[in-house]
């Protein structure tokens, strides 16, 4: 029974430690702070900026919902930021980062709550937006799906 139970909990640090990757990645609020929209914006520039910062992305900038789909769809973070490592993803973060530091600049900005959820938006223009979505836990985090801001 003892070697039974034993065996169940090494699987399941198996299971969640392949789910991070070799090695798990630590929530550094002091790194990347994300008390506010604006300071969620600038972590997010520097995680995108920073080498091999691309695994705390998907891990916590973004909305957990998106990074359980990248878990499920790659299996481990680790495979999710090898995937994204090619030419298209590369430049697609770079023009990410050249228009959050604009919209950071623009401040042209609206907010609201839909579906018990706040949300910020951060826009440049008729057509470029992000929008920030404030976590359980307090964290704002990006969410990479949406299209417009909300208007519920």
């Amino acid at each position: 029974m003892i070697i039974r139970f034993s065996a169940l909990c090494l699987a399941a640090m198996c299971l969640l430690t392949a789910a991070y990757g070799a090695e798990e990645i630590k929530l550094d609020l002091t790194k990347y702070p994300q008390d506010t929209p604006e300071h969620t914006m600038s972590s997010m520039v520097k995680a995108l900026e920073t080498d091999n910062a691309l695994g705390y992305w998907i891990s916590y900038l973004v909305t957990p919902d998106h990074t359980q789909r990248m878990i499920e769809k790659y299996k481990t973070i680790d495979a999710a930021v090898a995937a994204n490592q090619d030419e298209k993803h590369v430049n697609g973060r770079k023009q990410l980062v050249e228009s959050i530091k604009k919209m950071l600049e623009a401040k042209t900005t609206s907010e609201g709550e839909a579906n018990g959820v706040k949300w910020f938006c951060y826009k440049l223009g008729d057509s470029l937006m992000v929008q920030l979505e404030k976590q359980k836990d307090g964290r704002w985090c990006m969410n990479p799906r949406a299209q417009k801001p909300s208007s519920k």
